[in-house]
């Protein structure tokens, strides 16, 4: 299992990646709010779509890191994996919060032209999913990658990537924190191929 939970976790973060460029990327300009506006009102559906898809990439994330607890301590005796899962659940939540104030309720007010709220509402799903999200899922990467080391699951190649993931979350999340809209997107590139090598290395490991 934990080798088809690391190939999804891996392909609906790539697709989500890939998918923004088409969805989310024109509703995210980050110096205009009325073009931004202009385009989420006139494209709601895909607007929702590309935010469904990062939502459906944090529950295989999540899924990933159950199943690697589960191969490496299936007794669950491990405090630091059980840690690791509670703050996968956390980062999921804040990031589904986020996602779902930009898929729903920014429509809505873009509608209505509203400005004001639509400032507001992205300023709300900013702090959700591009400050306090990358956060936990750093954190509980930053464990799952140690026990990963100690294990020798995926080898160096894995924890190189676990560590490279944790620094391009930790970016997001600064980008966040600073309101640099232009760097949000790179961050985000670099969590999602970082997650994708470190999950790939680990499902290959794991089949072999």
């Amino acid at each position: 299992m934990l080798r088809s939970a690391s190939y999804f976790a891996a392909a609906s973060h790539l697709a989500a990646l890939a998918f923004a460029g088409f969805a989310l990327a024109p509703g995210t300009a980050p110096d205009d709010v009325r073009a931004r506006v202009a385009w989420i009102a006139a494209h709601p559906a895909r607007w929702a779509a590309g935010w469904g898809a990062f939502i459906a990439a944090g529950i295989g994330l999540v899924a990933w890191v159950v199943l690697v607890r589960r191969r490496l301590d299936p007794r669950g005796a491990d405090e630091a994996l059980g840690d690791a899962v509670a703050l996968s659940v956390v980062g999921l939540g804040l990031e589904s919060a986020g996602h779902g104030v930009s898929a729903l309720a920014l429509p809505h007010l873009a509608r209505q032209l509203a400005l004001d709220g639509v400032v507001a509402a992205e300023g709300a799903a900013r702090l959700a999913s591009t400050v306090l999200a990358p956060l936990a899922f750093a954190a509980a990467t930053l464990l799952v990658v140690r026990a990963l080391a100690a294990s020798g699951l995926g080898g160096r190649a894995a924890t190189l990537a676990g560590y490279v993931n944790v620094a391009c979350a930790l970016a997001m999340t600064a980008a966040g924190l600073l309101e640099a809209g232009a760097l949000i997107p790179v961050a985000t590139a670099g969590v999602v191929l970082s997650l994708s090598v470190l999950t790939l290395t680990v499902g290959r490991a794991a089949g072999a």
